[in-house]
Order: C-alpha cells, then structure tokens, then sequence
C-alpha cells in the first residue's frame, strides 16, 4: 500500500516518534540472523535443522521470548522516561493504541521473515558479517528507523513504499501518531500481514533448501 501520511506536526510528536522507534526496535529486532550466522561457522545449524522441531518454529519462539524480554527491559523504561521528562505524547485514540500494538506484532513476523530467510542464505555464502551489516543499514533506513519516511524525496519514499521494512517500524509508529487514520490503519494491517506470510513462506522454503544442502553434503 502506498499512501501519503500526514507528516509530523510538532515537537512533541517528534519526540514521541523517536523513543517509539527505540521502543519498537527493541521489540522487532530479532536477531535471528546473527544467531544463524554464529551456528553456521561453528556447525551447529547442522543439529538445528535435524532437530524434530521446525526451525522457523523455533525461531518464533525465541522472537517471541526475546521481544518480550526487550520489551520489559528497555521498552517500558523507555515509555516511562519519554512521558515523565521529555513530553511522549499517548496514543492518538485507544482504537489508535490497541492498532498499535497489532501493528506491532505483525512487525516482528515481519522481521523474523527477513532474519531467518537472510540468515540462512548466508548458509551458501559464508560470508555473512559483511553482508549483514549492509541489511542492517537498508532495514533501518527503509524502515523508517533513522529518518521518518515522510521526510524522504518523493523518489525515496516511492522504493521504501514498496519494501517491506516500513512495516516493521514505521506503521505501526504512523498507527500510534495519526499519522495513518484509524480508519485507514486495516488497509495498513493487511498489507503487513501480506509480508508477514510471504516472507515466512519463503524462510520455510530456505529451511527445506538448506535441509537438503546438509543430506548431500552428509551423504
């Protein structure tokens, strides 16, 4: 979905916006990828793949286990701070708040897809450190982490609409700021739970992939 969203209108939601982005972050970040990579080089991923477990599942639970983790420890924090000393403003509406926090989670899905299916194409590569540094400069940068997308060139924002890292962050930030309607949020939710299923799709299809690349290598 393509759409231009009200812009930022004040310091406050400026503010707002970046301890969100702090906040959102320390929840959608996975870090599946680099575990991969790590499991890769020692030869663990070996026992992973054969393990009687799917390993996207597996991958859910520790996203899961460890977004909530993050959130505890530096979401919250973050929340309390931004209210109490710099003026973080609430959710434009409770629908708004509540959006939000859907939004939220069909971010992290999102982002595990784009960890797991990048982590282990690194399973063919081997060269992963160098590589991963790039994705992570793209997927903050497209995703609205570092700049808000509506501060993009219109031929900027043209590619970061149809990428899917601005469903990790700046949805759901849009979602909380009315910058995206309440109305119009559902469009918004839909295409995020689009990227959510195609990405994982094709984590499963890198999985079974690299499955077969240990049976041969294994004899």
């Amino acid at each position: 979905l393509v759409g231009p969203e009200m812009c930022i209108r004040d310091r406050d939601q400026m503010v707002t916006y970046i301890f969100l982005t702090r906040v959102v972050r320390s929840i959608t970040a996975t870090r599946i990828d680099r575990q991969i990579l790590r499991r890769i080089r020692s030869g663990d991923i070996a026992v992973d793949l054969y393990r009687p477990v799917s390993f996207v599942g597996l991958s859910y639970g520790q996203a899961l286990g460890g977004g909530l983790f993050f959130l505890v420890v530096i979401g919250l924090p973050l929340v309390v701070l931004g209210r109490l000393l710099f003026g973080m403003q609430p959710p434009v509406s409770s629908a708004a708040g509540l959006l939000f926090g859907l939004s939220t989670a069909l971010g992290v899905l999102v982002q595990l897809g784009i960890d797991v299916t990048f982590g282990l194409a690194t399973f063919w590569t081997m060269a992963g450190w160098g590589i991963g540094m790039a994705k992570s400069f793209t997927e903050r940068f497209f995703s609205g982490a570092l700049i808000p997308l509506n501060f993009f060139p219109g031929w900027l924002r043209s590619i970061a609409d149809w990428l899917p890292f601005r469903s990790v962050v700046f949805t759901p930030i849009a979602i909380y700021n009315g910058m995206i309607p309440v109305e119009e949020a559902p469009a918004y939710l839909a295409v995020q739970a689009a990227w959510a299923v195609g990405l994982n799709l094709a984590a499963a299809l890198v999985v079974r992939r690299a499955y077969r690349r240990l049976e041969v290598q294994g004899g």
